[in-house]
């Protein structure tokens, strides 16, 4: 009989070896702990993915080697107070012949001397090269913030790093606390309904909606993403997966409210036209938005605006055949903006100019964005790419006019909410269409191919394919973590609050990938505390506070580290359930925000009526079989919901009372921050998006029944926020 106990583990594969390396996870639970595990298709497609194609014993042997020869990480992330790091110098190098600077973010060169300890010896496997792990402290007092470390010897360089040093908490507003929970309410911009609006909920119906609720007890307003869209598509309306993250969407710019508006004497006859008033009568009465006559007039006025601006405040007129336009008066503050928002800025309206001009809607059954164009033009530091912009600043100068005007009316709405004392809530969304500006901008931080989803949970069954591209974890730190710094910057609004959907991705993202046998999933891994760390410096710098909407399958450790750096966790009264009973809403955590539903999940009404799961049969996302037991589950979620509202076996729960009463539990939770539905405050049954739908819902295209003018007259929000 063989001695088990005696027996070695099987040797790893290279295959293992480099997946491991490489972030990937050898297996994981599901939501009903079952395991699971890539197969070895996956991981090679996934490591293929990330540039590490190829001989998995050649790559991995590869990558051992640059790593041993890499004397420092590229970026080194410290918390303040731990600034501990690390070195691997190669054994004829002693450390006491280096010396240490840093490049403090303001530019300002300082020496260090850290105190250095050898902790470890090695060789390397391929070359039989001698090295030498090396700890180093540092005592100075120095701070947070993006510096650069920098080694030289003998006058000569040795390494430089990004140093980020990080405080280990994210932002928490001093006015929040528990004796002051903070109540709010959450919807969608888009479909905010009014008689000024274009067709579409805009930024001055989400300042009138501020106005109107100014007086009562909302301390909060949550919004939908604002994200850059795909101008010249926008059919394609899902927030949740726009060109880019990095700028936002012009079409909310409530446009007679700008000054520049005001001033153009053409935009003001515009508005006065017969078919100007037809336009506006007809999309104001509509149930659903019509993206793309909204999309064509209002860009009709950016026009006007656009060309107005130009002839008053630069020399283009004068010298149309110079190559850089000069500007004068107000266009100086335009040239501010333009030198403040940098290369990112130049390369999304270069991307929109490009899409403008390669764009064949009828040519093509699904937008694929940049991998339509002509091969030349889908690598952004082409030759190609650079002759283009040459020849169209104009062009490219009127995209980047847009993102002005927006960035211009959404800072000053988002004082006057201040004023108000109203904070707004971003939705930042997990990733970004494959083919669109944010990818194309900075190809060598994504991993293009591989497309975000996630394995079979309670609102995805059968698993979910989202198509956003996912960055690169092997590249991130090399490139100074700017991709993911630029993300939060543009995103986590100065003295607001920031819900980051699916915040899981800061530690793994489950990867979906093309293999011989079909499409696969796999678990590819972050540098989960840098990225933390990270959130947390630029969420005090902007003093906005952090939402992580931590739904789904997620690591037993994730929610105490989150919990640990102050982020706010997802509390849907409804998923918190245990067998046969809701949680106690009293017992969620202070640092958590509590709500009944969310833009997935259908309303209350809809919930009550069993609205979405009548839609899934009729559309046959689900079998006949299926809904019976979806109506059966919801019978005894409605049993147990009514006990959470205090209603006795014999009392009839009217739907108005029942939702009522579900609302002055959850305003009674522990949770510091709680939101209450304006689909509910309005007694909606429609929900804004059917997951595992496209086209068959339509999704993000209703528009709210009634006009935000009557909210405070909804018995619900007096009840809620008045009485």
């Amino acid at each position: 009989m063989t001695d088990i106990t005696n027996e070695r583990p099987p040797e790893k594969s290279y295959l293992d070896k480099l997946s491991d390396l490489g972030g990937i996870a050898p297996e994981y639970f599901d939501i009903d702990g079952v395991p699971h595990r890539p197969s070895a298709e996956a991981k090679a497609s996934v490591l293929n993915l990330m540039r590490w194609g190829g001989d998995p014993e050649y790559v991995f042997l590869r990558e051992s080697e640059r790593i041993w020869n890499t004397i420092l990480e590229p970026s080194i992330v410290l918390p303040v107070g731990a600034l501990t790091f690390y070195m691997r110098l190669p054994g004829e190098i002693p450390v006491h012949e280096i010396e240490f600077s840093l490049e403090l973010e303001g530019g300002l060169r300082i020496g260090l001397r850290p105190a250095t300890t050898e902790v470890e010896q090695f060789s390397s496997i391929a070359s039989g090269r001698f090295y030498r792990r090396v700890e180093a402290f540092l005592a100075d007092q120095l701070p947070p913030g993006g510096h650069t470390l920098i080694l030289t010897r003998n006058g000569a360089e040795l390494a430089r790093s990004a140093l980020f040093i990080c405080p280990e908490d994210c932002y928490i507003h001093h006015e929040l606390n528990r004796d002051q929970p903070w109540n709010g309410i959450w919807l969608q911009l888009y479909a905010l309904k009014s008689q000024k609006n274009w067709g579409i909920g805009d930024l001055g119906d989400l300042l009138d909606l501020a106005r109107s609720v100014a007086d009562s007890r909302v301390r909060l307003i949550g919004l939908s993403p604002l994200h850059t869209p795909f101008f010249l598509l926008p059919e394609s309306r899902s927030p949740y997966s726009p060109s880019s993250r990095l700028f936002k969407n012009p079409i909310f710019i409530d446009i007679p409210a700008l000054g520049e508006f005001q001033e153009c004497e053409e935009a003001r006859d515009q508005v006065l036209t017969r078919e100007f008033l037809d336009f506006l009568k007809r999309c104001r009465s509509e149930d659903r938005i019509d993206y793309r006559s909204v999309f064509i007039w209002k860009f009709r006025f950016f026009e006007i605006l656009f060309n107005d601006f130009l002839y008053k405040y630069t020399d283009s007129y004068e010298n149309p055949t110079a190559e850089r336009i000069t500007f004068r008066d107000k266009g100086i503050q335009f040239a501010k903006y333009l030198e403040d928002q940098g290369e990112m800025l130049r390369r999304q309206a270069i991307f929109d100019t490009l899409e403008e001009r390669f764009r064949n809607p009828e040519g093509e059954q699904r937008h694929t964005g940049f991998h339509g164009w002509p091969a030349e033009f889908q690598d952004v530091n082409s030759s190609a790419v650079a002759d283009f912009a040459l020849v169209n600043q104009k062009r490219i100068l009127f995209y980047s006019y847009l993102q002005y005007l927006f960035d211009k009316q959404f800072s000053g709405i988002s004082w006057l909410c201040g004023e108000m004392g109203i904070s707004l809530y971003a939705d930042l969304a997990v990733g970004s269409h494959p083919g669109g500006a944010e990818v194309w901008s900075r190809p060598g931080a994504y991993c293009r191919g591989a497309s975000i989803g996630a394995p079979p949970d309670p609102l995805g069954p059968q698993g979910q394919d989202w198509g956003l591209v996912p960055l690169n974890p092997q590249r991130i730190s090399e490139e100074r973590y700017a991709a993911f710094m630029d993300i939060l910057e543009k995103n986590l609004p100065e003295g607001g609050v920031v819900r980051i959907d699916h915040v899981m991705s800061l530690c793994r993202l489950y990867w979906v990938v093309p293999t011989p046998q079909g499409k696969e999933g796999a678990y590819v891994g972050y540098p989960f505390e840098d990225l933390l760390r990270l959130l947390a410096l630029v969420s005090q710098r902007n003093k906005c506070m952090v939402i992580g909407e931590d739904l789904g399958t997620v690591p037993d450790y994730f929610r105490a580290a989150l919990k640990r750096a102050e982020l706010f966790s997802w509390k849907i009264v409804f998923f918190e359930r245990e067998s046969e009973r809701f949680h106690n809403p009293e017992e969620y955590p202070e640092r958590s925000i509590a709500t009944i539903n969310t833009h997935d999940l259908p309303t209350f009404y809809g919930w009550l009526a069993g609205e979405d799961i009548r839609i899934r049969e009729e559309l046959k996302i689900v079998s006949e079989h299926a809904a019976t037991e979806m109506r059966a589950e919801r019978e005894l979620e409605i049993r147990m919901a009514r006990d959470l509202a205090g209603f006795a076996a014999e009392d009839e729960a009217v739907p108005g009372e029942f939702c009522a009463r579900l609302y002055e539990r959850l305003l009674r939770s522990g949770s510091g921050i709680r939101l209450v539905s304006l689909y509910d405050l309005f007694g909606e049954m429609r929900q804004p998006n059917l997951p595992g739908t496209t086209d068959e819902y339509p999704c993000w295209a209703h528009r709210n029944e009634r006009p935000i003018s009557e909210l405070t007259q909804q018995p619900l929000f007096r009840r809620l926020f008045l009485d």
